[in-house]
């Protein structure tokens, strides 16, 4: 058992559990004890329907959200909503309560969407800033966690690089150029 006492906590932006080679780094390092997240149903329903809506198999975010709190019950949180705090998208509420709730980051590709100014003191960060940060303090869980999604693909194998460039694809190159740094350790 890993001592997560002291890891970064974070909610995860639909937007950045969509992907699937995101979601699966991000879970792969929960696994490994380098962060640990948080979702709500609120966000599982707009995960849910952002996966069903671009999928030919419209259970897929059905599927993809049942696995996660199947693999991670704790991360599943009740949300106590507060006052609206006034984002520029209302539906966004959720997540920025849900961060304020449990005093974690706020990680997501629509920065614009949570104003700084608005959201003091939950911290907001681009996906490949979070996932960086991760890489460079938990460099052995991050490498674990690529060589594990590397052996998880058994059915289509693929290499560590094809796995970098995925991540890198999906908006986080300086994340992709560390572990790619690291890769001697592989």
């Amino acid at each position: 058992m890993k001592n997560t006492d002291f890891i970064p906590n974070a909610v995860l932006d639909a937007n950045v559990l969509y992907p699937i080679h995101l979601r699966d780094f991000a879970c792969w390092l929960q696994w490994q004890g380098a962060h640990r997240m948080f979702w709500s149903l609120e966000l599982g329903t707009e995960l849910r329907r952002a996966l069903n809506r671009a999928n030919s198999d419209h259970q897929l975010g059905d599927r993809v959200w049942r696995q996660l709190n199947q693999a991670f019950p704790d991360n599943l949180k009740d949300l106590h909503p507060k006052v609206p705090i006034g984002l520029p998208d209302a539906d966004d509420e959720h997540v920025a309560q849900l961060a304020s709730q449990f005093q974690c980051e706020l990680v997501t590709f629509n920065l614009r969407d949570f104003p700084a100014e608005l959201l003091k003191p939950i911290v907001v960060r681009h996906p490949d800033e979070y996932f960086l940060d991760l890489v460079r303090n938990y460099p052995l869980q991050s490498i674990e966690s690529i060589h594990s999604m590397r052996l998880a693909r058994h059915k289509i194998p693929v290499t560590n690089e094809q796995l970098l460039e995925a991540l890198a694809q999906n908006r986080l190159p300086r994340t992709a150029a560390q572990l790619s740094r690291l890769g001697g350790q592989y």
